[in-house]
């Protein structure tokens, strides 16, 4: 590939990273193109620059690059266009200080939170914007700057489609770039022999610069092994454990067996280096057998006890926030996964694992399965506890997670925000549960008083539930004390200030909440305030008037009426001042009653369309039946799943990629308004695939139908230069993996006697092409399984069926099989039109939703070329 067909796009405040990568890639012949934007940069913006561009793209995402107008505008409908010629990388930002110190700034995506934080920087970008307008609309040049009002709002709409495709996108990190030297760069342009130049170069130089000695006598390569460059033994985790006294706790076990003497390099400052020279510096002869002697115990240590000493419980912990305040977050899983495997009754770091494993990996199957290990060892555990009442809300199972809720108030009434979260579920999730709420947000604002929801939430039962307004007005006031933005305290206050007859502090309290939350602002809001005059039609009636004199007067305007001259109009009743009056506070009256009637107007129209959303779904073909699908987050899975969901299927997915998961799980239950759960487990783990369907909630455990679709080529050999590494984890995956879940499932079906296994199988499960040994014997194996599983379950209305499709596009079939080699895989494909996942999906849809008494045993599927595995015509698509 040419040089100049590589961009490296990026924001101007990284350009020191950019120019970092750009040299690792010129070094192998690949000098990227330079793209940038900045936020005040008077060029066009980066993503119409790189229209221009005719090759692929990489592009260097940071904190400053996400918060910069010009590399953020357009970027959205840029991707959707351009995703397959760009690749992220993801990489830290950079910010100052108030003394020009630089400091890093991590640039994270994958959560809500996350991108939120991306949301409100842009709306709050734009609304300076508009307040600047205002304040400086003589000073400023109106339509260039009307243009980049324009521009911030757009972006701002369009942040969070803009972040999800980057991450559909699968980015790399620049971590992960330098410790693989670059080789997803070059998988992505195809030059995987360039890759190898890079490497070898960077390797050569990582030794020239750590000297020889580093190899210290003592130190231990067993505890991780990685394909790496050599290191510096700083590095090596548990390292730093050899350099700490003896008396400090961290190594307990060795206590007895180290001296003073028995490594005194150790003891001190001396680099590692110079450490391991020892022997070469020492020229007494006496001396160095003192040395050689005080060597010993420390060779026999590390050799016979290397896990031991590094495997440290109170070590891990204590590394624990520095790891993750450092963005290492998969460093202290592993730490922490290793830790267990030594000291599998360690709670604390069970527990610890648990909660690691819920914040930053969403990985809520691993996280309910060290939970559950630790309970059964104590039950009293408050915190594993309240994490498995946060999993049971997530999850959406209330009745669960108030129980666990429940014992954690009972063990421990003053434990942390426990009664915070009983009062919003008991308040919004249960009928007949209000005055159980008002106990326990009471019991929130007296344990924490500074937490603004808990005031508010508690303010709205006062009012509404209790109809003590009086007691409701202190905690709106302490909600705005605490969030003086509160989108709705101030609009509450007014209405019970309206109610109570306090007409100007209840103007004062709208025009609050109107300034904050521009949907409260109405036309019959601001009539029932005061804010604009009465309508014509509500004035009082003339027929109850009657004239006594005539003179002139100036009446107030209304609307765009003149001021004219008129009679005056005496009533013909007494105290007419205290009349006018009363018809005033009628008028607002009613219009506060015309509002609130259009509010319940707009709750039966509401009622009414959810009525009829769920006749509609009543209708759809799905509607109750819940499907299992294994492998669901690419290929043939995902599109069975989308197609199922479309049709009201309430879907299970699994797989092991859990951003991939959470993602189609938030698009299809968007798309197609059903519900959606996903399990996150690998089928080839018995463990896993057990707990992952044994922690279903309640209301998903009556699965009707299984698909067992996970499975996976390696490798293209002959038998006698098979990989046994490949071997096992097709076994593992195409075989195992389908057994431990139909094992897992089955026995509900029997108990239910309904119920229906689909297989993916393949055409290798009926012919044998060379090279295809071991991925035809497990597709063989699954066809043999289909029809066992079949002999076995008939008796019990269960259905057992099996799709064999040829060569499917649009997955990533080949691409595993080849190790990530999209250019080998690609070849797989090569003029001729093989099936796509979709045509696959709709057999299996079509053998599912069959009458009762139909099973479809076996659809084998090829494209039209395609007549075996090895005839294919391929003249062309």
């Amino acid at each position: 590939m040419e040089q100049q067909h590589i961009a490296l796009a990026y924001c101007i405040d990284n350009i020191q990273l950019a120019e970092q990568i750009a040299q690792e890639l010129s070094s192998a012949g690949h000098a990227p193109q330079h793209y940038y934007g900045s936020k005040k940069s008077p060029d066009k913006p980066l993503f119409e620059q790189l229209r221009s561009h005719s090759g692929q793209i990489l592009l260097l995402i940071t904190d400053n690059f996400l918060r910069s107008s010009q590399c953020m505008a357009g970027g959205r409908e840029f991707m959707q266009d351009n995703r397959d010629i760009v690749m992220p990388i993801v990489a830290e930002g950079i910010r100052q200080d108030e003394s020009h110190n630089v400091y890093p700034v991590p640039t994270q995506f994958e959560r809500i939170s996350d991108i939120i934080q991306y949301i409100n920087y842009w709306q709050d970008q734009y609304l300076d914007l508009r307040r600047q307008k205002r304040e400086l609309e003589d000073e400023i040049d109106e339509t260039t700057f009307n243009e980049h009002l324009r521009t911030v709002r757009a972006i701002s709409g369009e942040t969070s489609e803009f972040l999800r495709l980057l991450r559909n996108a699968e980015y790399v990190t620049l971590e992960e770039l330098e410790e693989s030297h670059y080789e997803s760069v070059f998988r992505f342009i195809g030059d995987m022999k360039a890759w190898e130049v890079l490497r070898k170069d960077r390797l050569a130089r990582v030794r020239e610069e750590k000297p020889a000695a580093v190899a210290v006598s003592g130190s231990d390569n067993s505890i991780h092994e990685h394909d790496m460059p050599p290191v510096d033994l700083s590095e090596i985790p548990g390292m730093d454990l050899l350099a700490d006294d003896d008396d400090d706790g961290l190594v307990p076990d060795f206590e007895e067996e180290l001296t003073e003497d028995a490594n005194p390099t150790l003891e001190d400052d001396t680099p590692p280096a110079e450490a391991g020279a020892g022997n070469e510096i020492v020229e007494d002869e006496e001396l160095i057998d003192e040395a050689v002697e005080d060597e010993e115990p420390v060779e026999e240590i590390v050799e016979d006890e290397p896990e031991e000493e590094v495997i440290d419980p109170a070590n891990i912990l204590n590394h624990l926030h520095d790891w993750v305040s450092g963005g290492q977050t998969e460093q202290a899983l592993d730490a922490l996964r290793t830790g267990l495997e030594a000291h599998p009754n360690h709670l604390e770091m069970r527990y610890q694992l648990a909660h690691l494993l819920v914040k930053y990996e969403d990985n809520f199957g691993e996280a309910r399965q060290q939970l559950g290990t630790l309970l059964k060892y104590d039950g009293h555990h408050t915190a594993a506890l309240f994490l498995s009442g946060e999993l049971s809300e997530i999850e959406e199972d209330f009745e669960e997670a108030v129980d666990f809720y429940q014992d954690v108030a009972r063990i421990d009434p003053n434990f942390p925000g426990v009664h915070y979260r009983l009062g919003l579920i008991l308040a919004h999730q249960f009928e007949d549960t209000q005055e159980q709420a008002l106990a326990e947000f009471e019991q929130a604002v007296m344990q924490d008083p500074d937490n603004a929801d808990a005031h508010y939430q508690f303010g709205m039962l006062l009012n509404e539930f209790r109809k003590d307004p009086a007691a409701a007005i202190p905690q709106f006031r302490d909600t705005l004390k605490l969030q003086p933005k509160h989108p709705f305290a101030y609009y509450d206050l007014a209405l019970i200030y309206h109610s109570q007859g306090d007409m100007e502090q209840a103007k004062a309290a709208y025009q609050q909440a109107a300034a904050l939350n521009p949907e409260v602002k109405t036309p019959e809001n601001d009539r029932a305030f005061g804010l604009i005059a009465p309508l014509p039609e509500e004035k009082t009636e003339p027929e109850k008037l009657v004239v006594s004199e005539t003179t002139t007067i100036e009446m107030p305007e209304i609307a765009d009426e003149p001021v004219v001259e008129e009679e005056v109009i005496k009533v013909a009743v007494n105290e007419p001042i205290h009349n006018a009056a009363a018809g005033e506070n009628f008028i607002e009256k009613e219009a506060l009653a015309a509002l609130k009637e259009n509010i319940l107007r707009l709750e039966e129209m509401v009622k009414a369309r959810d009525e009829e959303k769920v006749k509609l779904k009543k209708q759809r073909p799905g509607y109750g039946k819940t499907v299992l699908i294994t492998g669901a987050t690419s290929g043939i899975g995902k599109a069975t799943a989308e197609l199922f969901a479309s049709n009201g299927y309430r879907v299970i997915l699994t797989g092991r990629r859990n951003d991939r998961l959470n993602e189609l799980q938030k698009e299809f239950s968007k798309e197609y308004e059903t519900d959606i759960h996903t399990l996150n487990f690998d089928v080839r783990n018995v463990e896993e695939v057990e707990s992952a369907i044994d922690q279903l909630p309640k209301e998903w455990k009556a699965i009707d139908i299984l698909i067992n679709n996970a499975g996976k080529a390696k490798g293209l050999d002959p038998i006698h230069q098979g990989k046994l590494e490949h071997w096992e984890e097709m076994i593992d995956t195409n075989i195992k993996g389908l057994l431990y879940l139909t094992r897992a499932i089955a026995p509900a079906m029997v108990e239910r006697g309904q119920g229906h296994i689909i297989n993916i199988c393949s055409t290798a499960g009926k012919e044998v092409y060379p090279n295809g040994n071991v991925y035809c014997a497990t597709k063989h194996a699954v066809d043999a399984l289909t029809t066992g599983m079949r002999l076995d379950l008939h008796a019990y209305n269960i259905r057992v069926s099996q799709v064999a499709p040829a060569h499917v596009e649009e997955t990533e079939f080949a691409e595993v099989r080849f190790d990530g080699d999209k250019q080998r895989g690609s070849k797989v494909y090569e003029n001729f039109q093989p099936l796509r996942s979709p045509d696959v999906a709709e057999a299996i849809y079509f053998i599912a939703s069959r009458p009762l008494h139909v099973n479809v045993q076996d659809i084998v599927m090829l494209g039209t070329q395609q007549a075996s595995s090895t005839m294919i015509n391929r003249s062309g698509r």
